[in-house]
C-alpha cells in the first residue's frame, strides 16, 4: 500500500462524520430555543461526530506513520479506526478477552478521548440543564402574565396558547392547567377543558377548583347525572364548599327535582352563603310547594339584595296583604315602565 493510502481512507471515512457533525450544529442553533431536551439530543450527536472526527483523523494518521515504517516492526495486532455509528466496537477491540487494557498507544488514546468526551458531556449537560432551567421559570412567569392578561381581556384562545407555553417550563403545575382549562371553559371548548382539568388532577387530585369546574361543564352539556357526582367529590374533602352544594342543586333544579332541589340549596343558605337568586330559588320553590310563609321570608331577603327584581315584588303582591302589599305592587309597576 501506498504510504499515505490510509490516511487517504481515513478522510474519507470522517467525511461523513463532518457532515453529521455540522448538520447537528445547524439544527442547534435554529432549534435552540424550541425545546431543551431537542437542544440536550443534537449537542450530543454533535460531541459524538467531533469524537469520532478526532478518532478517525489520530488512528489515520499513526497507522499511516506504522506503514512507512514497516508492518512487520509492529509489537502489537494492527488496529484500524472504525466509522460504525456505535463506538462500543473500538471499546471491545481495547478490552479483549486477552488482554487487560490498551495494548497500543493508539488505543491508549482511544480510551483518553472516550473518558474525557464522556465526562465533558456531562458537565455540559449539567450547564446546559441549569441554564435552561432558569430561563424556563423565567420564560414561564412571563408567559403566564401574557395568559393571564388575555385571559381578563376576555381573549380566551389567546389566553390558552400562553397557558400551554407556561407550561413547557413548568409542567408538574396543577394550577395552569386549572386556568388553561378555565380559558377553554369560557371559550366553550368543553372537551379540551375536560381534559385540562383532569391533568390538574392528574397532578394534584384534591384540586376541588378543578373537581368543581369539570362539573360545570357536565352541567352546560345538560350532563346532570356526571354533573352532581363530580360536585360531591368535591363535597367528600371538602364540604364546606357552597358553589359544590349549589350544583348539586341546580342539577336537580333543571331536572325539575325540586324538594332535592331545595335540599342542597338550603346547605349552603345554613353554611352563610347569601345571593339574591339563591334567595328567589328557594323562595319560588317553597311557593309551588305551598309553604308561603318561608317563601315570604325569602322573597323579603332577595329583594333586600338586589332590589331590582320586578318578578319578585309582583310576587309579594299578591302574596302580602294590607298596605305593604300595595307598596310591593306599586314598587313592580315602577320597575316594569319602560
Amino acid at each position: 500500500m501506498k504510504p499515505g493510502a490510509d490516511a487517504d481512507t481515513g478522510v474519507r471515512k470522517g467525511r461523513p462524520w463532518f457532515l453529521v457533525f455540522g448538520l447537528s450544529l445547524l439544527a442547534l442553533a435554529i432549534f435552540w430555543s424550541v425545546d431543551p431536551s431537542f437542544v440536550y439530543f443534537t449537542l450530543s450527536i454533535a460531541v459524538f461526530s467531533l469524537f469520532k472526527i478526532l478518532q478517525l483523523k489520530a488512528l489515520t494518521r499513526e497507522d499511516s506513520a506504522n506503514s512507512n515504517q514497516g508492518s512487520f516492526e509492529r509489537s502489537y495486532e494492527s488496529y484500524k479506526p472504525t466509522a460504525a455509528w456505535l463506538f462500543w466496537q473500538d471499546i471491545k477491540e481495547i478490552f479483549r478477552k486477552d488482554s487487560r487494557g490498551p495494548q497500543s498507544p493508539q488505543q491508549a488514546r482511544v480510551l483518553v478521548m472516550l473518558v474525557a468526551g464522556f465526562i465533558g458531556a456531562i458537565f455540559m449537560i449539567i450547564i446546559l440543564a441549569s441554564l435552561f432551567s432558569s430561563n424556563d421559570v423565567e420564560d414561564s412567569m412571563a408567559y403566564y402574565q401574557q395568559a393571564t392578561d388575555y385571559y381578563n381581556n376576555q381573549q380566551y384562545d389567546s389566553a390558552a396558547y400562553y397557558y400551554k407555553l407556561a407550561q413547557i417550563g413548568d409542567p408538574e403545575n396543577a394550577e395552569l392547567y386549572f386556568e388553561r382549562g378555565n380559558a377553554f371553559l369560557n371559550g366553550n371548548k368543553m372537551d379540551s377543558a375536560l381534559v385540562m382539568y383532569d391533568q390538574a388532577l392528574t397532578i394534584d387530585p384534591q384540586h376541588y377548583r378543578s373537581q368543581y369546574n369539570k362539573g360545570i361543564v357536565y352541567f352546560n352539556q345538560k350532563n346532570y347525572r356526571q354533573a352532581i357526582d363530580e360536585a360531591r367529590k368535591v363535597i367528600a374533602y371538602n364540604p364546606d364548599y357552597n358553589d359544590a352544594m349549589l350544583l348539586v342543586g341546580d342539577c336537580f333544579y333543571n331536572q325539575s327535582q325540586l324538594d332535592s332541589a331545595v335540599q342542597w340549596y338550603e346547605g349552603a343558605y345554613a353554611n352563610g352563603y347569601r345571593s339574591a337568586i339563591l334567595c328567589h330559588l328557594m323562595a319560588y320553590i317553597y311557593d309551588t310547594k305551598g309553604d308561603t310563609n318561608r317563601a315570604i321570608k325569602l322573597y323579603r331577603e332577595a329583594i333586600s339584595q338586589d332590589s331590582t327584581i320586578a318578578d319578585i315584588y309582583v310576587r309579594l303582591g299578591e302574596l302580602v296583604a294590607g298596605e305593604e302589599g300595595n307598596r310591593y305592587r306599586r314598587k313592580a309597576a315602577e320597575l316594569k315602565q319602560p
